[in-house]
């Protein structure tokens, strides 16, 4: 599975989690249902981290355009910062990208990863 793939199905998840269970402080970290949230969250954390970590492993023999490329996919397509969304009760977040602050670079680099191919 792509690691695109399994980011996005992991983030997918671990957002349906908090939108049907709230934060961990929406519980009080010393409830038990408060430490069974944060050790989840904590849980997701690591296997995406040990996911990339293991990535980056096996695409060491990749051609470096293609290590710098999917690097650079990764940096535009992540959120830098994710608030939840006053709007609808904090239920949802506002996932703020590289684009919020810096269009012109998030142009670019999508640009430059199409004359890639990625």
């Amino acid at each position: 599975m792509k690691n695109a793939s399994f980011k996005m199905r992991m983030t997918k998840a671990i957002g349906d989690v908090r939108s049907a269970f709230g934060a961990p402080g929406d519980y009080g970290y010393e409830t038990k249902q408060g430490r069974a949230l944060a050790d989840l969250y904590d849980l997701y954390n690591t296997l995406v981290a040990q996911r990339l970590i293991d990535a980056l492993e096996d695409d060491i023999a990749a051609p470096i355009e293609q290590r710098l490329g999917e690097c650079l996919a990764l940096a535009i397509d992540s959120p830098l910062l994710a608030l939840p969304d006053p709007e609808r009760g904090g239920e949802t977040t506002i996932s703020l990208r590289l684009y919020s602050f810096l269009p012109k670079v998030a142009d670019r680099a999508a640009e430059l990863l199409e004359e890639i191919g990625l």
